[in-house]
């Protein structure tokens, strides 16, 4: 979709949107975005405070309004939700066969019917269906919602988009959670239908203001620069350019800008492709195996807290509460703060941290217990930080590193670093607990080794040039 002239009453509304727009988070974050590429974000907000309205209920809903057991909902949603990977290799070939901007709105049509399913799910096999439905909507968002971002924002740019699209989900999930809160105090078991119906809406609404997003069109067959070659010979690697806004580092240009380079053709990217590409690759295994660490405030500690160490019931809802509010507000200025840092140094510094916060886990059953549960907030504040200067970094390196306008299958599987945790991590938490040391060693462990291969990656990169 074309951004055409607007005039009258509608260049009115659209001038004072666009100033209104440059007073938000989003206008100081330096995004420089027009209209259509602002709606993109609206979508985004109204999507994820939907998700955060009904997410914390879902269980709830099949216990209390299906009348289902725990074990065999959670069952049910887990294998829906395993199945839903066989869905990641044909997701990418979807965004390059109609494109990120249809992809996000068929994600958005299949999470109204995957959600609209739980109505009528009182089976396990029922619930099986619904949550694949759900969960290859979300993969299929998850290979184009980067691409989108790619077609949208130039690459001295994508760390800024990544970085307030972060900020962006987590304070919309943290506003959805608190009226989902609010709902359930309010009306009891019947607000659960509630909660479900205004996520079935969210969606279908999100869906209709991606329509209308201007997202460029993709891959040509004949490009002014092979993405593969300006990847290896400027490293725009995970320990690529600097996350700075003045263009790429090492460009020879003083404005900052590379200079193009003679047009080639090159072939389409697959699934096998950008599994067979090492650079990014190891950009996604070190990703996967640090993402078990961001699983800790949400799935780990409200078990430990209360029923291995005996605290209150109200701390895992402040160790939540802490890492939502953290991430609002160190996100953007931490973004800023970041800026001109090249990505590997980022990606390093943020896995340090997030093994810090894994040491001050240890220790909180050495420390008195009115202590204990203060010690997890701390931890959890580590591990926001880091997280919010770890996501929006590697998701720019992910796009870097694949080619240009043909992300699709690359996204798929970049997908892999957060699907697999969230897979498979609470069953392995839930089985850890009964030892909650050699638990948390074990993640440590993970962590170690996602900085290894980090380091490895960033140590053969070639040096950046001077700033």
């Amino acid at each position: 979709m074309q951004c055409g002239a607007h005039g009258g009453i509608g260049g009115v509304i659209d001038v004072r949107v666009g100033e209104s727009f440059r007073r938000t988070a989003a206008g100081r974050s330096g995004l420089r975005t027009d209209p259509k590429q602002r709606t993109l974000l609206y979508s985004v907000a109204l999507d994820t405070v939907g998700t955060g309205v009904f997410l914390p209920l879902s269980l709830l809903f099949f216990l209390n309004v299906q009348h289902m057991s725990a074990a065999a909902a959670g069952t049910a949603v887990t294998v829906g939700s395993l199945l839903s990977f066989l869905v990641i290799p044909p997701a990418g070939r979807l965004v390059q066969l109609i494109g990120p901007k249809r992809c996000l709105m068929l994600s958005n049509a299949l999470s109204v019917i995957g959600y609209g399913s739980y109505f009528f799910a009182s089976t396990g096999l029922r619930v099986i269906g619904a949550a694949f439905i759900v969960m290859a909507a979300d993969r299929l968002y998850g290979a184009a919602w980067p691409s989108a971002v790619a077609r949208v924002a130039s690459k001295d740019q994508l760390p800024q988009w990544f970085s307030f699209i972060n900020f962006l989900k987590t304070t919309c999930l943290g506003l959805g959670a608190v009226a989902s809160t609010g709902l359930l105090a309010a009306l009891g078991p019947g607000g659960l239908k509630l909660a479900l119906g205004a996520n079935c809406l969210s969606s279908l609404a999100a869906g209709a203001l991606v329509l209308r997003t201007r997202v460029p069109d993709g891959y040509e067959g004949r490009v002014g620069r092979d993405s593969h070659d300006e990847r290896r010979d400027a490293r725009d690697s995970p320990d690529g350019p600097r996350v700075g806004r003045d263009g790429p580092e090492g460009s020879d240009r003083s404005d900052g800008q590379e200079k193009p380079r003679p047009a080639r053709s090159r072939p389409r990217s697959t699934f096998g492709s950008a599994l067979r590409d090492m650079p990014f690759m190891a950009l996604v295994t070190s990703q996967t195996m640090l993402s078990v660490a961001w699983l800790i405030p949400t799935v780990a500690f409200p078990v430990y807290l209360v029923h291995e160490l005996g605290l209150p019931a109200y701390w895992p809802a402040a160790v939540v509460a802490t890492r939502y509010a953290v991430i609002a507000c160190v996100q953007l200025p931490l973004g800023a703060r970041l800026a001109g840092w090249t990505r590997g140094r980022v990606l390093l510094v943020a896995i340090a941290v997030v093994e810090a916060a894994v040491l001050v886990t240890l220790a909180i059953p050495l420390v008195p217990g009115a202590a204990q549960g203060f010690v997890a907030a701390a931890a959890t504040a580590l591990l926001a930080v880091a997280e919010a200067a770890s996501k929006p970094t590697a998701a720019a390196a992910a796009v870097a590193l694949a080619p240009d306008r043909d992300e699709g299958p690359y996204m798929a599987v970049f997908q892999l670093t957060w699907t697999v945790s969230y897979a498979v991590g609470p069953a392995v938490i839930g089985w850890g607990l009964g030892n909650a040391v050699g638990m948390w060693c074990a993640l440590g462990a993970c962590v170690l080794v996602s900085g290894a291969v980090q380091a490895l990656v960033t140590r053969r990169a070639p040096a950046p040039a001077p700033a």
